[in-house]
């Protein structure tokens, strides 16, 4: 006789969905991880904030400094005249795997940071030597690169820098400016026109240079004008004539020569100091050292004490 299974009791359907609730319960009890997408941007502008905060606050700590160790060396002996022998600008971009145009452009940066310093400390006259008679010997591309640049710096200085203008510099271009091309010249002239009226420091630029030329220049204007003191009528047609006496020349990259700058200037006591750093990594802690010695060889001369 066949047999069927007894219908479901009433109870039964009610128990289905209790164990069905209750497995629904537990699922829900139990922790869920929570993910944070990788490109979230939060994170990241978060650390970056504080990576800039920390910037900010370390760049105003070295100026502080730096102002500060002006100052006190301001009470010393100070340097009247400084030059720059501004070397190591393509080296530079070439270590740091860079077109040695872009070296030049770092020059230039670095050429108004030690401006400032100068300026901060007292010193009346910087020269430097911004570009060589034998610089035309260099790839073309270069030197339109440099003579392009020179125009919109000039210009640059003349018309819109506030460091110009604070300190009232005065620019005066030495050399033989009729080897530069015409828009050279012009803009050399417009910025010795825009700054004549200046009467606070004196930034010379020397652009086409170098020293032999100046003294055979100075000596065949000084034989037309013949005086008791040769020497002194050569030094009255140099092109630094009116300028103090140099006092301290600073040569960056490691080489120890003058590379024809400056050479009667610096025949006299004038300190030569030659830092290894190239002229884009010259930085004021670099520029120290060599103020601090012209310091102490003033004191030890007692130059100083004649002075006050």
């Amino acid at each position: 006789m066949a047999t069927t299974d007894p219908p479901p009791t009433p109870a039964a359907a009610p128990d289905a969905r209790a164990a069905s609730a209750a497995s629904s319960t537990a699922a829900s009890a139990e922790p869920t991880m929570t993910t944070i997408a990788i490109d979230d941007p939060a994170p990241t502008s978060y650390f970056s904030a504080i990576l800039a905060t920390l910037a900010a606050l370390w760049a105003a700590l070295v100026a502080w400094s730096q102002h500060w160790c002006l100052r006190i060396m301001a009470c010393g002996p100070v340097p009247r005249h400084v030059a720059f022998i501004m070397d190591g600008n393509r080296r530079f971009a070439k270590k740091i795997h860079r077109d040695k145009r872009h070296g030049h452009y770092l020059g230039w940066l670095a050429l108004e940071s030690a401006l400032d310093w100068c300026l901060q400390l007292g010193v009346q006259c910087v020269t430097v030597y911004a570009f060589s008679i034998e610089n035309f010997k260099r790839d073309k591309d270069e030197v339109e690169y440099l003579f392009a640049m020179m125009i919109d710096k000039l210009a640059l200085l003349s018309t819109e820098s506030e460091l110009v203008e604070r300190h009232q510099i005065r620019i005066r271009i030495l050399g033989d400016v009729r080897l530069l091309p015409i828009n050279v010249q012009r803009a050399a002239a417009e910025a010795e026109r825009r700054t004549c009226h200046h009467v606070g420091a004196i930034l010379n630029i020397c652009i086409p240079y170098t020293s032999r030329h100046e003294m055979l220049t100075a000596v065949s204007h000084a034989r037309t004008h013949p005086c008791s003191d040769p020497i002194a009528a050569v030094a009255q047609h140099l092109g630094t004539a009116g300028c103090p006496p140099l006092d301290l020349l600073v040569r960056t990259s490691g080489e120890h020569r003058l590379s024809d700058f400056l050479m009667w200037q610096a025949s006299e006591q004038c300190l030569l100091r030659f830092v290894a750093p190239a002229w884009p990594e010259f930085g004021f802690w670099t520029f120290w050292p060599s103020l601090v010695e012209y310091q102490l060889a003033q004191v030890a001369r007692g130059e100083w004490r004649r002075e006050k």
